[in-house]
This record gives structure tokens, C-alpha cells and sequence, in this order.
């Protein structure tokens, strides 16, 4: 499909458009960075590395930079490996930080409000909101959604919560509904690793 008619289609209904396109992602893989930003202005981290999602709710962050780490979840548990240290952080999903759930970068967005800000021929940028904020997503204040029109994959996602604080990922190299096997989202700790549950 070129360029204007898309374009055509997404004035028409961004909010079907957008929503019909993501809710139709299967999988997603991309090399990211993130700059994390609290409320007092200063960045405070920025990680770089590969992203790996399986819809509904499986996770691998491969941080290259500024330390390497592996955060791998199931849906269900999270792990959080340091390679430096060789050590690893068995959590719960439903207590895992916003900047690296699954939940805050991929939000269902059946359950939320989608409203086109801008649009242009390169991009079109939306506003999502939880219609009903429940579990881990209640401090989400809103995100905005880039989507590429060359591809139609979110290029960068900014998570806002209602404490001020921001969490921007960009996203390059992307690739949708690629076969990605579940061991990929299941982590072995290494040998003479120490664990933490």
C-alpha cells in the first residue's frame, strides 16, 4: 500500500486504523534505546540493546549498554540477570518496574482511548489512555505512540505516570510477526550464578 492512500485510510479512522494494526501484532523484535527521565528533569539512565515481545505478555530486553543485563518475562515471572555480577532477580510480573513491562510498552490498546495528535507523511503520532487502569497499569498517566507509515510499526513509545516521571523508547531495525520460539522468554541461570526470589 503506498504512502498517501494509507495516509488517506488513517485520517479517515486512526483510532480503527491504529488499533486493528497493533492488535494484529503477534510479535515484534527491534534494537531500542530508552531514555528514562524522573520528574526532577534529569535523565537519570539510558539503555540500549534488543527488544523482543510476544503478544500478550512475553519480554526479552537484551541491555548492551550502559551494563549488560537480560530481562526475560513469561508473562508470569520476571528475571532480572546482571552479567557483571552474575547474579539474577527472580520477580513477580505484577511487581515489575513500568520501564521495563511489557504492559507499559505494548499496552492493550483494546482497553484504551486512542486519539490521533499529529499526523504527517512519515509518521503519525497518537495518544493512548487506560479507559479502566487496574493492576499494574494505575499509574500510567497516558502514552504516546509513534507509528512509522513506511512500515506501520511503533517507532518510539513515551510512558508518562502520574508521578512526572518518563520512560522514551525508540525503536529501529523493526520486524513484525517473526516466529519467536518461548524459550526465548525463559531464563536458566548460569553456572555458579546467585539467585534472588
Amino acid at each position: 500500500m503506498n504512502i498517501p492512500i494509507l495516509l488517506a485510510l488513517i485520517a479517515l479512522s486512526p483510532q480503527k486504523s491504529i488499533i486493528d494494526r497493533l492488535s494484529a501484532l503477534k510479535t515484534f523484535k527491534a534494537d531500542f534505546y530508552e531514555l528514562i527521565t524522573y520528574n526532577t528533569g534529569a535523565v537519570s539512565d539510558t539503555w540500549r540493546g534488543k527488544i523482543y515481545f510476544k503478544n500478550p505478555d512475553k519480554l526479552r530486553l537484551e541491555v548492551k549498554q550502559p551494563d549488560k543485563q537480560l530481562i526475560i518475562s513469561d508473562g508470569k515471572e520476571v528475571w532480572l540477570y546482571f552479567k557483571k555480577k552474575n547474579e539474577a532477580y527472580k520477580r513477580d510480573v505484577t511487581t515489575l518496574v513500568k520501564e521495563v513491562s511489557p504492559s507499559y510498552i505494548f499496552m492493550d490498546t483494546t482497553k484504551c482511548t486512542v486519539e490521533l495528535d499529529t499526523l504527517t507523511e512519515t509518521n503519525a503520532l497518537f495518544t493512548l489512555k487506560p479507559k479502566n487502569p487496574k493492576g499494574a497499569l494505575v499509574i500510567v498517566e497516558g502514552i504516546q505512540m509513534s507509528v512509522s507509515l513506511e512500515d506501520t510499526l511503533p517507532d518510539r513509545v513515551v510512558i508518562r505516570d502520574k508521578e512526572g516521571n518518563s520512560f522514551d523508547f525508540h525503536f529501529t531495525k523493526r520486524k513484525a510477526n517473526k516466529k519467536l520460539k518461548d524459550k526465548l522468554f525463559q531464563f536458566k541461570p548460569p553456572k555458579n550464578c546467585k539467585v534472588y526470589d
